[in-house]
C-alpha cells in the first residue's frame, strides 16, 4: 500500500470536502467583508489624503505579522506539531507549541520596540518617502504606525491558535474568528471614522485583532494546551520548525515587500494616489482569493502526499489539471475588470467623499491591475507545486528577482514617462505575468512536460472564450449607455435610483458575458468545462 493511500483522513471524504467547504465559504465571505469594508472606507474618506497614509501604514503591520508570528510560522509549525500529534506524543506537541509561542513573541516585542523608537526614518525611507516635505502627513503616518504596532502581535498569536486547531481539524470557528476581525474595522468605519477619522480605523484593527485572539483561546484550552512560558531550545522539533520557517519566511514576505516597493513608489506622487491604490488593489485580490488561494489551500496537501508517494506522474496531472481550473475561472475575472472598471469602481465606491476624480484614479489604476489576476492566479498555483516537491528555494529566488524588476520597471516609468499610478500598477501586473511565465517553465522542466495535447487544447479554447467574453461586454456596455446611468465614465450618476439601475445592468452584462463565455469553452471541448461539471455533480451527489 502506498504512503499517500494509509494517510489518516481517506476513509472519511466527507470530512475532508466539509472542511474544504468551510475554508472556502470563509474565504469568499473574508473578501466580501473586505469590499464592504473597503467601501465604507471610500464614503467615509474617498481618495483624501489621511486615507492613503493610512493604506500605506498598515503595509508595516502587514510585513511584520506575515515574516515574524503569523503567517509562515504557522504553516511551518502546523507539520511538526501535526506530527507529534499524530503519534500520541501530545505533552511534547504541547511543549513545543509553548516555546513557538514563547519565542515569538520575544522576537516580536524586540522588533516592535526599535520599529516604535524609528518610527519616523523608516517610514521616511519607505512607504511615505514622498511626504518629505509635507511634515503634517508625515506626523500622522507615525502616530498611526505606532497605535498599529499591537495589532501583528494579536493576529500572529491567534494564527499560531488556528494552526494549532486545524492541526485537529477544526475550521469552523477559526474562520469565524477572522470574519469577526473585518467586521470590527467595518463597525469602526462606520460608527466612530466620521468624528474620531483614520484614529477610529486604527482602533477599529487592534480591537479587532484582539476579539480574533479571545476567541481562540477556549477552543485551544479545550484541544489540551496549557500555556506556559517555555524556550526549550533544544527540543528537535523546535529546529524542525526552524528549518522549515526560513524559506516561508522569505515566500511569504515576498509578496508583501513588493506592496511596499508599491507604496514606496505610488507616495511620491500623492497620498490621494495611495488611496485609491488600496482600493484598486483591494478589487484585484478578490479572484485570487476566490479562486487561487482557496484551490491552492485544497490542492496542496493532495501534491505533498503525491510526492511522498513517489507518484509523479499523478502530482504532474494534478497540479496541472488545476492550474487550468484557476486559470479558466481567473482570465475571466481579469477581463470583468478591465472592460467593467468603471462601473464596477462606482457601484462598490462612489458614494459620500468618493467623487469623480477619485473614480477616476481608482479606476485607471484598476484597468492596469487586470493583467495580474492572471499572473498571481497562476503563480500560487505553480509555487504550491514547487513547495509540495520540498523545493522552496526556487520559488523564493524568482520571486527576489521579480520584486527587483518591479522596483526598477516602475520607477523607470514615472521618471521618463509619466507619474502616473497606471503606469506603476501596469509594472506589478507585468512583472507578476513574467514571474508566472518563468516558474512555469521550469516546473514544466521539472515534471518533464505537461501533456501537450490536452494544453494546446484548453489553449485554444481559453484564447477564444476570452475574445468573445470581451467583444460581448463591450457591445453590451455600448447598448447600454445611452440608457444605464454611470455605465461609462462620461455618464452622469449619483442621482435618484442610479445604483439600482447600475447595479441591475452590471448584473445582466455580468450574467451575459460569463454564458457566452462558458458556451464558447463548451462547444470549442474545453476539458475545464466537463470537469468542473463533474465535480458539482460529486459535491451534489448527483
Amino acid at each position: 500500500m502506498s504512503r499517500a493511500s494509509s494517510l489518516p483522513g481517506q476513509s472519511a471524504p466527507w470530512r475532508f470536502v466539509l472542511n474544504t467547504g468551510v475554508v472556502m465559504l470563509g474565504t469568499v465571505l473574508s473578501r466580501v467583508l473586505g469590499l464592504v469594508r473597503e467601501a465604507i472606507f471610500s464614503r467615509q474618506f474617498g481618495t483624501s489624503s489621511e486615507i492613503g497614509v493610512f493604506g500605506a501604514v498598515f503595509a508595516i503591520p502587514d510585513l511584520l505579522y506575515l515574516l515574524i508570528i503569523g503567517g509562515a510560522l504557522g504553516s511551518a509549525l502546523i507539520p511538526v506539531f501535526g506530527r507529534l500529534i499524530q503519534e500520541g506524543d501530545e505533552e511534547q506537541a504541547w511543549e513545543l507549541a509553548n516555546t513557538v509561542l514563547t519565542l515569538a513573541c520575544l522576537v516580536f516585542v524586540v522588533i516592535a520596540v526599535v520599529i516604535a523608537i524609528f518610527a519616523r526614518p523608516l517610514l521616511a525611507f519607505t512607504v511615505t518617502r514622498g511626504y518629505a516635505d509635507n511634515p503634517e502627513l508625515l506626523n500622522l503616518a507615525v502616530h498611526l504606525l505606532r497605535l498599529m504596532l499591537v495589532q501583528p502581535l494579536l493576529l500572529g498569536l491567534g494564527g499560531l491558535m488556528m494552526a494549532l486547531l486545524q492541526s485537529f481539524e477544526r475550521f469552523a470557528l477559526p474562520v469565524i474568528a477572522s470574519n469577526v476581525y473585518n467586521l470590527t474595522i467595518i463597525v469602526a468605519a462606520w460608527l466612530f471614522a466620521p468624528r474620531w477619522r483614520t484614529d477610529a480605523l486604527a482602533w477599529g484593527v487592534v480591537v479587532g485583532a484582539l476579539l480574533y485572539f479571545v476567541m481562540l483561546i477556549p477552543p485551544v484550552v479545550r484541544a489540551g494546551m496549557r500555556f506556559r512560558p517555555s524556550l526549550n531550545l533544544g527540543m528537535r522539533e523546535v529546529q524542525r520548525v526552524g528549518q522549515l520557517l526560513a524559506p516561508r519566511v522569505i515566500g511569504q514576505g515576498a509578496l508583501q515587500i513588493n506592496i511596499i516597493v508599491i507604496a514606496s513608489l505610488i507616495s511620491l506622487l500623492t497620498a490621494e494616489a495611495q488611496a485609491a491604490n488600496r482600493y484598486a488593489y483591494q478589487l484585484l485580490m478578490l479572484p485570487h482569493g476566490i479562486i487561487a488561494l482557496s484551490m491552492g489551500t485544497v490542492l496542496f496537501p493532495r501534491l505533498a502526499r503525491l510526492f511522498s508517494a513517489g507518484q509523479m506522474e499523478a502530482l504532474r496531472d494534478a497540479a496541472l489539471q488545476t492550474l487550468r481550473l484557476v486559470l479558466w475561472l481567473a482570465v475571466p475575472a481579469a477581463i470583468l475588470f478591465a472592460v467593467l472598471h468603471v462601473p464596477i469602481v462606482r457601484l462598490l465606491f462612489q458614494r459620500g467623499e468618493f467623487n469623480v476624480e477619485s473614480l477616476l484614479l481608482t479606476g485607471r489604476a484598476l484597468f492596469f491591475y487586470t493583467p495580474g489576476v492572471i499572473g498571481l492566479a497562476g503563480v500560487e498555483i505553480v509555487i504550491r507545486t514547487f513547495y509540495a516537491m520540498e523545493d522552496t528555494l526556487t520559488p523564493v529566488i524568482v520571486g527576489v528577482l521579480t520584486i527587483a524588476l518591479n522596483a526598477v520597471l516602475a520607477w523607470s516609468l514615472i521618471r521618463f514617462l509619466a507619474a502616473d499610478l497606471g503606469l506603476i500598477a501596469l509594472s506589478y501586473s507585468l512583472t507578476n505575468v513574467l514571474e508566472f511565465v518563468v516558474l512555469l517553465a521550469m516546473l514544466r522542466r521539472r515534471l518533464a512536460g505537461f501533456g501537450n495535447t490536452m494544453v494546446l487544447r484548453s489553449g485554444i479554447a481559453l484564447a477564444a472564450s476570452s475574445i468573445a467574453l470581451a467583444l460581448t461586454l463591450i457591445a453590451a456596455v455600448r447598448l447600454a449607455e445611452p440608457y444605464v446611468p454611470g455605465i461609462t465614465f462620461v455618464t452622469s450618476y449619483g442621482r435618484g435610483g442610479d445604483f439600482f439601475w447600475l447595479a441591475g445592468a452590471l448584473t445582466l452584462i455580468v450574467a451575459a458575458g460569463l454564458t457566452v463565455y462558458v458556451a464558447v469553452s463548451a462547444a470549442l471541448g474545453a476539458p475545464e468545462v466537463r470537469e468542473l461539471w463533474s465535480v458539482l455533480r460529486q459535491r451534489t451527489g448527483r
